[in-house]
């Protein structure tokens, strides 16, 4: 990227990072904003993987709308978390 300003949009490192730890990363900047719940929308949803690693305690204290065109992701989106 090398444009000032720009460093925040640096891609996660891929060498040894799973998704999973990439999203606990993203949850725990969101944490440290104050972020403790509330609502929650999910514009781009796929199967979920976001919403699914959300902490438990933000998850216990939100109202979460997902939203996901593919209809294939969005089916097994509402298999695991319900409609």
């Amino acid at each position: 990227m090398g444009r000032k300003g720009t460093q925040h949009l640096q891609p996660f490192p891929r060498k040894g990072s799973e998704p999973c730890d990439q999203l606990k990363v993203v949850w725990e900047i969101v944490e440290r904003f104050g972020f403790t719940g509330g609502r929650v929308i999910e514009p781009t949803a796929g199967t979920g993987y976001f919403l699914g690693s959300m902490p438990t305690g933000i998850a216990q204290r939100s109202t979460v709308t997902a939203v996901e065109l593919d209809t294939v992701s969005a089916r097994i989106l509402k298999a695991l978390y319900g409609a």
